[in-house]
């Protein structure tokens, strides 16, 4: 990681507008920093000069306790990339940054460490291919102000953005500023070979977004949540067996369960007469029989 005076150095010189797409409009090119001929991506470091460092850097940020999240994409053929914040009134007259926070991506120690006011306070050295010369890599950087979490991942570019972090740190950066306005930064050291980014994006947020979470806030509630779940899924899964049962059941009585037979008898068809009666009246010496 470039050191303190160097990075005072190249703030001293001219900040150059920077408006390339997968980036932020509003970023400045400083020293060896450059856009590449065909405008696809800029360049930290430029192995046919001598300077010692080289870098762009974002807007001046007024860091009043807010949450950000920043992602990028880089390959890290040169010494390493570093993502830095500093406070912007200690340029150009002061000699020293005051409050420093840096996430440094080592190619040498293969390693991503959490720098704060130089000193490294937490790193990770698993099989990270920063050493591997050219690999084009994505990281995403998110800070909670609530919690005062910072979470680091990293993947190869094109990967989705991973679960779990790969750091996790616990740091309280409102009060390491307490509102200053801060310059947000990627920088390189300089080497005989090419440090690349192909995009950056720094967004700042007044309410945390959900997905800035790796972890549920309350784990009790996510282990209710799944536990009811399996309940709910136990109780279906039950339903459907006794229904089927059932249906089984009542099929089998129908096709076996049929063999006493019941006679049925129908009355047959009768015929109708019609019978026509007379009443005979016999008079006998003028009585009626």
């Amino acid at each position: 990681m470039p050191t303190l005076y160097t990075l005072a150095l190249l703030l001293l010189l001219n900040l150059l507008p920077c408006s390339i797409a997968h980036f932020d409009p509003n970023l400045g090119l400083i020293g060896d920093a450059k856009i590449t001929k065909n405008g696809s991506f800029l360049q930290l470091t430029d192995p046919s000069k001598s300077s010692p460092s080289s870098g762009f850097v974002f807007q001046k940020i007024p860091f009043i306790g807010n949450s950000f999240s920043t992602d990028f994409s880089f390959s890290n053929g040169g010494d390493g990339l570093s993502l830095v914040i500093v406070p912007s009134d200690h340029f150009p007259s002061k000699k020293h940054f005051g409050s420093y926070f840096g996430v440094k991506f080592d190619t040498f120690s293969n390693h991503v460490a959490v720098n704060v006011n130089v000193g490294s306070l937490i790193s990770r050295n698993k099989n990270l291919g920063l050493n591997s010369s050219g690999k084009k890599l994505h990281s995403w950087v998110d800070y909670d102000c609530t919690s005062k979490r910072l979470e680091v991942r990293l993947s190869e570019l094109g990967g989705p953005r991973p679960y779990s972090p790969l750091l996790v740190y616990q740091v309280d950066l409102g009060n390491m500023w307490k509102g200053q306005q801060v310059l947000v930064g990627l920088t390189s050291s300089s080497s005989l070979q090419v440090t690349s980014v192909y995009s950056w994006k720094f967004r700042v947020w007044r309410s945390v977004p959900k997905w800035l979470h790796s972890q549920p806030v309350d784990p009790n509630k996510m282990e209710n949540r799944k536990r009811f779940h399996r309940v709910s899924g136990l109780v279906f899964v039950t339903g459907c067996v006794v229904a089927l049962a059932s249906f089984v059941g009542l099929f089998c009585w129908v096709i076996f369960g049929g063999n006493n037979n019941t006679e049925v008898v129908i009355p047959a068809k009768r015929d109708f007469r019609y019978e026509k009666v007379v009443n005979m009246v016999v008079v006998e010496d003028g009585v009626k029989n």
